[in-house]
């Protein structure tokens, strides 16, 4: 009636080349290769990671993009302050910058403050979602592996959420490896 519960082979943060590497790089094809359904465990999770990738590089962009602080009606003799500046062209709001020692705006328009706030607010919302989303599925194969071969219950949680790479190396080891 009652099974007898084994530890991990190998601990949360043991050193092996190929598990760390693979649970580094690709995620989704550890992921996936531990689960039973390859092809469409390997699609969520390439998907769920690349959309948090995306809105990490579009929080970048939109900061890159976002105006200066102060509104200019010229760009022109503004000296040392050029680059604290933004005016607006034909309905087109564009940063004021420095090219050959002369203060001229730039040809790409920038994102008004208001706004950069506003999108930066909803990436960060789905970044913590799609994470949130990940971090189940990960708490999910790694309980479904503890009851299949009777493991400890050490650390699932931190293993899940903060220590998502260090969790899948461990189950990787711990089913494919060892």
């Amino acid at each position: 009636m009652y099974s007898e519960i084994t530890q991990w082979k190998t601990g949360l943060c043991d050193c092996e080349c190929e598990s760390n590497f693979l649970s580094w790089v690709v995620p989704c094809h550890v992921y996936a290769k531990l689960t039973k359904a390859y092809a469409s465990n390997l699609l969520i999770y390439l998907c769920l990671w690349i959309n948090i990738q995306f809105m990490y590089c579009y929080i970048r962009y939109m900061y890159s993009y976002k105006c200066p602080a102060y509104s200019t009606d010229y760009c022109i003799r503004l000296g040392d302050s050029c680059e604290m500046h933004y005016m607006n062209i034909n309905g087109a709001t564009v940063s004021c910058v420095t090219i050959d020692n002369v203060c001229t705006h730039r040809k790409m328009s920038c994102i008004d403050a208001p706004t950069v706030h506003v999108n930066i607010g909803l990436a960060l919302f789905f970044i913590g979602l799609f994470d949130t989303i990940l971090s189940c599925m990960h708490y999910q194969l790694r309980k479904q592996i503890r009851e299949k071969y009777q493991l400890s219950p050490d650390n699932d949680c931190l293993a899940s959420t903060l220590c998502s790479t260090c969790g899948l190396s461990q189950e990787y080891r711990e089913i494919i490896i060892i």
